[in-house]
């Protein structure tokens, strides 16, 4: 049993590797979107994007974000498997309604910042979001306790972005 675990765990890496970090030569933006997350010790991230009308399915290790969420990405013209999610890049789309809400960072650690999201000083939802690799650069001064602008999606106010260019005063 130990021993089908660590073959299917090198697959994974070795078609994680080929498929996601492999140079993007011709390479065409879409979004990726979370269809399923698995909790437990080895945590899971499903997702799907649409290459003309055929929906790839995807996974990754680690939780990152909410059902629905969107993300920007890219993928190859001529190898659709070939692609990259830029986890630190969420989206709506068009069409999808938004507001705009006060967050409270949390937490900053392991390249993900934790914040409180609150409208009217009642609290909607406490989520993650990943930076990007020179967040420190970005944004260097961000601490626990700052505030910004949070943009929500209506149906579903846990799917929602921390803009932290734009701080609350």
């Amino acid at each position: 049993m130990i021993f089908l675990l660590i073959i299917e765990g090198i697959v994974e890496i070795i078609r994680r590797h080929y498929f996601t970090h492999s140079k993007i030569e011709d390479g065409v933006e879409s979004c990726a979107e979370i269809t399923r997350l698995v909790y437990g010790q080895h945590p899971l991230t499903h997702y799907k994007y649409k290459v003309d009308g055929t929906f790839y399915p995807a996974l990754c290790s680690g939780n990152l974000g909410v059902v629905g969420e969107k993300f920007a990405m890219i993928y190859d013209r001529t190898t659709p498997k070939r692609h990259k999610v830029f986890w630190h890049k969420p989206l709506f789309t068009e069409g999808e309604e938004t507001f705009v809400a006060t967050g409270e960072v949390r937490g900053i650690s392991f390249g993900t910042v934790r914040y409180r999201t609150s409208v009217a000083g009642r609290k909607i939802a406490v989520k993650r979001q990943r930076l990007p690799r020179n967040y420190h650069e970005i944004y260097p001064l961000i601490r626990k306790g700052d505030k910004f602008e949070v943009e929500c999606l209506y149906q579903n106010p846990k799917r929602s972005i921390i803009h932290l260019d734009k701080p609350v005063i």
